[in-house]
């Protein structure tokens, strides 16, 4: 229980004192305090077992989960940016020791650098992880405290998306690039073999009391996650283009659709349906992300129904703006369906830990959520069926009741993170005091206290921003 890992974390704390130099004391804190909601500590330890070059690339799997669990965005986006510079530098060392090697006639080894490089790092599993966790963070990521949302980065329905999205598409066929995830295609059955496990689980063996297994992701598991973030992705900036691309009517009368638009379409839509059936038949996508993945298929189909006249059931347009109101109208409302379970999950939140949930959900799904939502909202604004025509038209109204229960939904994430980190850790040294002293349980209960106040700072504020935007669709006319 919870009590016992403050009293394991006290220990540890002193232990550590004691040997200050020993990774495996400072590993097995670092995951503790990640269960204790404390990501600010795991990541002062991680920084100080001093990870360089390949461990990177073998060990970042051990701090990854734990700050995306707490809030720590900027720090995901730090660890994986060393990951992707090593790609870099490993295939700069390797054409230089190949070229060494076949100068002395040591041909073997040169063979042995190919390999290594084909085999092991172009096809490495971390790194593709590592992609994807730059591009759902990217959007989090800011140069200034308390800067916006895509202040920087990241697609979020902003005015600055097209430049980003050209940028996006313009380096995807950089391999070292995190935009490169969006050329992944297929299921994680599909891909399983294209990608090699570079993980070092030995660092784990000092464990001897309990089972490691949740420490361990299942390489089908990481594989499941990064091609859901390439979809996410995908589908968010083929929205974007779309939104671009779109023009309102013209005396009450639909603009023909351009070549350019129906292109986007056209890709849009295939999309929408290979990502909808990478949901429906992953194994490894859990309920609650199933029904994120609903809601932002079912924006993005009502800005297609919008911008071109596209629907998924037909291949003829819809030429009438009274059937292109009443297709969004629809989807909107269908949308509504998913955010109702999402939220009835969160009021249950009977994991064992509901922060690691809601802090991982923020980035991996709620954030593409927030902005095919304001990119719906500008299309809808474009035709004349903004927010401020809830009253008289029913995809305005639709749309302003998706903002309401995405509201209630972020709402209750938030009052889960206030009221689990509220509640100051207790610390019972009876019985281990001849060890370990009540000055040590006070130092370690202000790190822990700390620890839980920036994840809860951090979290927080990104909702609150969200609800901010969300709030302002609830107007009266």
């Amino acid at each position: 229980n919870k009590s016992n890992k403050v009293v394991a974390a006290v220990i540890l704390e002193v232990a550590i004192a004691y040997s200050r130099h020993n990774a495996y004391l400072k590993i097995a804190a670092m995951l503790l305090y990640g269960d204790l909601n404390s990501a600010r500590r795991s990541w002062e330890l991680f920084r100080n077992v001093f990870i360089k070059h390949i461990q990177h690339e073998s060990c970042s799997y051990l701090i990854l989960p734990v700050l995306h669990g707490g809030g720590f965005y900027q720090e995901i986006i730090s660890v994986c940016q060393e990951i992707l510079r090593l790609q870099t530098s490993a295939i700069r060392d390797a054409s230089e020791y190949v070229g060494r090697a076949m100068d002395i006639g040591t041909l073997e080894k040169a063979t042995e650098f190919i390999e290594f490089q084909r085999t092991r790092m172009n096809r490495s599993l971390t790194t593709l992880e590592a992609k994807g966790r730059v591009l759902d963070c990217a959007t989090i990521f800011n140069n200034v405290e308390g800067e916006k949302l895509g202040a920087v980065h990241g697609v979020v329905g902003g005015p600055d998306d097209l430049e980003r999205v050209q940028k996006m598409i313009s380096e995807a066929h950089n391999p070292h690039a995190a935009f490169s995830l969006l050329r992944l295609k297929g299921s994680s059955a599909d891909n399983l073999n294209n990608f090699t496990e570079n993980r070092d689980f030995d660092v784990l063996s000092y464990d001897i009391l309990q089972s490691n297994s949740k420490r361990k992701t299942p390489r089908e598991a990481v594989l499941s996650d990064s091609i859901r973030r390439c979809h996410h992705h995908s589908l968010l900036i083929r929205a974007s283009l779309c939104l671009d691309a779109t023009k309102g009517p013209k005396k009450g009368k639909l603009a023909k659709n351009s070549e350019e638009l129906e292109k986007r379409c056209a890709s849009l839509l295939a999309t929408i349906k290979e990502a909808s059936g990478f949901s429906q038949g992953d194994a490894h996508q859990s309920a609650l992300y199933k029904d994120a993945f609903g809601v932002i298929v079912c924006i993005c189909r009502a800005i297609l129904s919008v911008s071109g006249g596209r629907t998924e059931a037909s291949v003829e347009y819809l030429d009438k703006l009274e059937e292109r109101e009443e297709a969004a109208a629809k989807l909107l409302t269908n949308s509504i369906s998913f955010t109702k379970s999402i939220h009835k999950f969160f009021t249950a939140h009977s994991e064992e830990n509901p922060v690691l949930v809601v802090s991982r959900f923020v980035p991996d799904c709620l954030v593409p959520i927030y902005a095919v939502f304001r990119m719906c909202a500008s299309v809808l604004e474009l035709f004349g069926w903004g927010k401020r025509k809830r009253n008289s038209r029913q995809s305005a109204k639709a749309l302003v009741d998706l903002s309401i229960s995405l509201t209630s939904m972020i709402s209750q994430m938030k009052e889960i993170i206030e009221s689990t980190l509220s509640k100051s850790p207790e610390v019972d040294l009876s019985g281990i005091d001849h060890v370990v002293s009540e000055d040590d349980g006070k130092r370690t209960k202000i790190r822990i206290e700390c620890g839980q106040l920036e994840t809860k700072t951090r979290i927080g504020r990104i909702l609150a921003e969200m609800t901010d935007t969300l709030s302002t669709f609830d107007v009266d006319v």
